[in-house]
């Protein structure tokens, strides 16, 4: 028998026993860590959590069809897998993960990003402005349509060319490899202190939050995404009901500004799909408007995030 490329072996391994392509999107699912274990064990952990997911919602969408949450949470994983390389080289001397993996992570994570961009407009605002002025924006449905099946493609493309094999395995063999990522700290050491910084640069980013224009606002998004990461991460050496009301509360507030973030790019989406100057300013109008209410509904989030109680204190 033909012994399968190392690309395949690599990623047959990250299926569950059988192999057999999930049928429904795959979340997240909390690495199994103890205080006790060395630090770069659990990146090692963390990090094949984030490939599994990535994997298993790869899998099922090129095996059922294209559908939106398969893209969202192949989005998620290569997002928790940037996130948390970030945090655990931050205090690895020397290390960093090398330049052909970057470019292939940021790669993939584009193609994801623009389906998931235009999903998010076709299903979410697109039927609201039509709601709002069904003729004046009807001309824009083919336009949006064509842009999605275009995006579509493209991950579908991704996720089925042989690049994307060797991308999945030379993450893993980087990620065994004890170079890699020279940390002997044991977990319970360097958490608190991880969490903290990002915590602190959670708090200095949100200040005046409700006033931030729309380009500040998406950094204390990008603050409150990593934060949210990497307490995900770390929350199963903390008891639950610790860790329960801050990651409630630091989702939620992730949740309005993310809302806020689609209100603030779908005008320029809809631009870039080259509609009239007026359609311009109307999707604009129309996004203003619900920014005054979501931004009362962030003020009150930004409230309860900073009064949880950081449970690794």
């Amino acid at each position: 028998m033909a012994q399968r490329p190392a690309a395949e072996e690599a990623l047959a391994r990250l299926l569950p026993d059988g192999g057999e392509p999930p049928a429904a999107a795959v979340k997240a699912v909390q690495p199994q860590l103890s205080a006790a274990m060395d630090a770069r064990a659990a990146l090692e952990a963390i990090a094949a959590g984030c490939l599994r997911q990535l994997h298993a919602n790869r899998c099922g969408l090129l095996a059922h069809g294209y559908d939106a949450e398969f893209v969202h949470q192949m989005r998620v994983a290569l997002r928790r897998l940037r996130s948390n390389l970030r945090l655990f080289l931050s205090v690895a001397p020397g290390s960093d993960l090398p330049a052909a993996l970057t470019d292939g992570v940021r790669a993939l994570a584009a193609a994801l990003g623009e389906a998931r961009d235009l999903d998010v407009f076709g299903e979410a605002v697109l039927p609201r402005l039509l709601d709002d002025d069904p003729a004046a924006f009807a001309p824009l449905v083919a336009r949006a349509q064509a842009a999605r099946e275009q995006a579509h493609a493209n991950v579908r493309q991704a996720c089925a060319a042989p690049a994307y094999g060797e991308l999945v395995r030379r993450l893993q063999h980087w990620l065994r490899q004890p170079q890699s990522v020279p940390l002997d700290r044991r977990l319970s050491e360097l958490a608190p202190g991880l969490l903290e910084s990002r915590w602190r640069r959670l708090l200095e980013r949100g200040r005046g939050l409700r006033h931030q224009g729309p380009h500040r606002r998406h950094r204390t998004r990008i603050c409150a995404k990593r934060m949210r990461y990497a307490a995900d991460a770390f929350a199963p050496i903390y008891a639950e009901e610790a860790t329960g009301p801050f990651l409630k509360a630091l989702a939620k507030l992730q949740d309005e500004l993310g809302l806020l973030n689609d209100l603030a790019t779908a005008p320029r989406l809809v631009d870039r799909l080259g509609a009239d100057t007026q359609t311009v300013a109307r999707t604009a109008a129309w996004c203003e408007r619900r920014t005054g209410e979501a931004l009362a509904r962030l003020r009150a989030g930004w409230k309860r995030c900073k009064a949880a109680e950081p449970f690794w204190r």
